[in-house]
């Protein structure tokens, strides 16, 4: 499966999480178990940018309640040490 791309918002000096939820799109549809998969999230001025910005913490949820959902969070400082975009 390819890479996703999407654009969010960051506030600068605040805490940022987001759940996102894994779902199959053929039958039967719905979340699907990511117990053991791995997940990695960078911010990088351009895709092809050799720079780092800052890297996502992620954390698989309890797969029995919320399959399929991982959290992944910045911390206030590192949301403080991302360039504002003009």
């Amino acid at each position: 499966m390819a890479s996703a791309k999407l654009d969010i918002y960051i506030e600068q000096g605040a805490g940022f999480y987001r759940k996102l939820t894994f779902k199959t799109s053929v039958a039967p549809i719905g979340p699907i178990d990511i117990t053991g998969w791995v997940f990695k999230g960078q911010i990088r001025k351009t895709a092809s940018d050799s720079k780092i910005i800052a890297s996502f913490t992620s954390q698989i949820l309890n797969q029995t309640t919320d399959t399929g959902t991982v959290l992944i969070t910045l911390t206030p400082a590192q949301t403080t040490a991302i360039p504002v975009a003009a």
